[in-house]
């Protein structure tokens, strides 16, 4: 299977809107998986800013996860394009370090006691046993510890759509727990 966007287009987006940087691509496909994985990595502004494509496309700055476009594989090739180009776009508002909304309360309302977290610049880390959490200023992530999958990932802009990210997290919680496969 190929790819729905060429690790080469993915360079090429970046450099139109950072003409000096320097891109780097790792392919990450691992045997036997239906999907092509690569990554595009580069240094904008001191930060290291990765592209992670395969099922999902995901953008991180300095290891925090900050965009995801989920289900890339069904996606056409031009809204993948799009979506990269409205990261380069968003960069810089992406590389200010803001503060992550408080959610301890909520997450031990909904999930219970987490076994670590770890704070970063523009993200917080929220591990359990089988998944773990990431918040960011805008963005909330439910992601299984054994794959990496992102299962859930919403907007959380007011404190009714943080709350709607932590039930929606319970939800899935208890269907690992039943023994439901996220893949």
């Amino acid at each position: 299977m190929g790819y729905v966007i060429d690790p080469k287009e993915v360079v090429a987006i970046v450099k139109a809107s950072y003409h000096n940087a320097k891109c780097s691509i790792e392919d990450k496909t691992v045997k036997g998986s239906p999907f092509r994985r690569f990554s595009v990595k580069t240094e904008l502004s001191g930060s290291i800013i990765v592209i992670n494509c395969g099922e999902n496309m995901v953008l991180l700055i300095d290891n925090v996860p900050r965009e995801v476009f989920k289900h890339l594989s069904l996606a056409h090739p031009n809204t993948a394009k799009a979506e990269i180009q409205l990261w380069m776009k968003n960069i810089k508002d992406y590389l200010k370090i803001q503060k992550p909304p408080e959610v301890k309360t909520l997450a031990r309302k909904y999930l219970g006691k987490e076994n670590k977290v770890v704070k970063k610049n523009n993200g917080v880390f929220i591990y359990y046993d089988k998944f773990y959490l990431v918040i960011t200023p805008n963005k909330a992530m439910f992601i299984l510890s054994s794959t990496k999958r992102v299962v859930n990932v919403q907007d959380i802009n007011t404190e009714e759509e943080i709350e709607l990210f932590f039930g929606n997290a319970k939800y899935h919680e208890e269907n690992i727990n039943k023994g439901v496969n996220y893949g």
